[in-house]
């Protein structure tokens, strides 16, 4: 608690050496649940610190001591929403490298040289993948939070799943995720929630 504490007043760092004084003492026990908050955690700071990578290492990790208590423990699905959020930023900033990769390709071809095709391709190729496993994580993390009547879990579940399809244009998808993320956060008066959810229906408009 010390250590989360630490990174929400914005000190990374001694939030990182607190877990790990932490994790050192808890390392050989099997209280998974909290083995793996604190994986979770880590894998806050790097996503905060923008070591995508890292940060979907720490997840995976937060993931599998979870299931080890519980194959359908509430912070599993917790965990499955921030490596499925973490895999849309990478996807994002895969789709800026190509946008700026076309554009000095067009540049090119007009001084008449023939751009190379098989690096676009394989990007593209894994930008579907990144989203595709996105999807999987949160369609995972959804059935786990309806099992607990997690009303706030499953909206986050919607506005995360509209965000992915806001990114690849899929407007009417993007709006019905909105909606149904709305409808959840109205039935329950979560403020939160509703407030997200018109967010994603404002970046849709």
């Amino acid at each position: 608690v010390e250590g989360w504490i630490a990174l929400q007043e914005g000190d990374p760092e001694g939030a990182s050496k607190i877990l790990g004084e932490a994790e050192a003492l808890l390392r050989d026990t099997d209280d998974w649940v909290t083995l793996g908050n604190i994986q979770s955690a880590y894998g806050r700071i790097a996503r905060r610190q923008g070591r995508f990578h890292q940060a979907l290492e720490y997840f995976a990790k937060a993931i599998e001591q979870y299931k080890r208590r519980n194959p359908r423990h509430r912070n599993l699905a917790r965990s499955l929403a921030n490596i499925a959020f973490v895999k849309r930023l990478i996807a994002l900033d895969l789709r800026l490298r190509m946008d700026r990769a076309a554009a000095r390709r067009r540049k090119k071809s007009k001084g008449g040289l023939r751009p190379a095709s098989a690096l676009p391709s394989a990007d593209r190729k894994r930008l579907e993948r990144l989203r595709e496993e996105a999807f999987g994580h949160l369609a995972e993390a959804e059935h786990i939070y309806r099992h607990y009547d997690d009303h706030r879990g499953a909206g986050a579940v919607h506005v995360n799943r509209g965000l992915l399809y806001l990114d690849s244009g899929e407007l009417g998808r993007a709006k019905r995720e909105a909606d149904a993320a709305y409808q959840l956060g109205a039935e329950k008066q979560d403020f939160i929630l509703r407030a997200r959810a018109r967010i994603l229906g404002s970046g849709v408009e």
